[in-house]
């Protein structure tokens, strides 16, 4: 069981050849910004095992973004009350969605004081009539233990309800407690309905499953199936994984001058591990010209976003941070 615990590891940090000594620095200090509730659910089925919960963490991070949209630091003061305003108006309205966005404001504070309890009131209300976001956000608190006690087995029935009502973050965060479980059979059927209704951090998952041979046979050009229609998607963590296909040739042709395009992409969206990339190619010459200058500038965007690496690579240049 070590065994495929330690191959699940590895298939998801596809950042892997350019990067194989651990988790990418970037992902653990996303981690430690990441809202408390998700690191809470997550913890109480990966434990304190660090590497193991970064992994995890880089490829959910994509699908539960649209939850870190909506926490209190993504919006001014005045956004927040205006945001509370209008779910208010919705609910006086008598429109059901308007429960769980309730319950998403009080959870996270948003125009209103935090309060677990009124986020478990609505979430409730939500449920009453099976909304999936209401029961994706029961299934949250169930796992995290707030305002209510942890219960794995209530936090896996709603869940798995907001998954069959279409819920993506749900469908993901259910494949992830299988295939954690070794359970790669239910973790593809998740993963496999999340693709299919567009969630790219899905995608991303099953091309690592299919490029490795986790839980499937495998097969490079289903892998890159999925990792192009991810990367379409903003998905940078494929990004980087076509980019290394095509970099190696592994089920594609070799292509460095697609492989260079995918890293840089990658990078302009905000990715601190294909910075890195990036400052590597530019200092090795490697597949492009050498250049220093480039490299350096690389490698100072990733430090400010805390990559360690790139940190490392400065310190090795001597290069100072302003």
């Amino acid at each position: 069981m070590k065994q495929i615990l330690a191959l699940l590891i590895v298939v998801l940090l596809q950042a892997n050849e350019v990067k194989s000594q651990g988790v990418p620095s970037c992902y653990t200090e996303n981690l430690k910004k990441h809202d408390s509730m998700m690191c809470s659910c997550l913890d109480q089925f990966y434990g304190d095992n660090d590497t193991l919960y970064d992994a995890i963490y880089r490829c959910a991070s994509f699908q539960f973004r649209r939850l870190r949209d909506r926490q209190k630091l993504g919006y001014t003061p005045e956004q927040s009350i205006n945001f509370q305003r209008r779910i208010k108006k919705a609910l006086d309205a008598k429109k059901i969605w308007a429960y769980a966005y309730m319950g998403d404001c009080y959870y996270y504070g948003i125009g209103v004081p935090q309060d677990y309890q009124q986020a478990f009131n609505y979430f409730y209300e939500g449920s009453q009539y099976n909304d999936p976001h209401a029961n994706f956000g029961l299934g949250q608190l169930y796992l995290a233990g707030y305002a209510v006690p942890k219960d794995r087995n209530k936090a896996m029935e709603h869940l798995k309800k907001a998954a069959d009502g279409g819920n993506n973050s749900a469908r993901c965060m259910l494949g992830f407690i299988y295939a954690y479980r070794n359970d790669y059979q239910n973790a593809i059927f998740y993963f496999s309905q999340a693709a299919k209704n567009d969630d790219a951090g899905a995608m991303d998952v099953l091309g690592s499953f299919y490029q490795d041979g986790t839980g499937v046979p495998q097969d490079s050009n289903i892998a890159i199936y999925y990792f192009t229609r991810a990367a379409e998607k903003g998905n940078t963590n494929s990004m980087i994984s076509l980019g290394r296909a095509y970099e190696l040739g592994r089920g594609v042709k070799k292509d460095y001058t697609k492989a260079f395009q995918l890293y840089n992409l990658a990078a302009k969206s905000g990715d601190a591990a294909a910075m890195y990339i990036l400052g590597i190619m530019y200092e090795k010459g490697k597949e492009v010209t050498f250049d220093l200058t480039s490299a350096i500038e690389w490698y100072k965007k990733g430090a400010q976003k805390g990559d360690e690496d790139c940190k490392k690579a400065l310190e090795r240049l001597g290069i100072k941070m302003n």
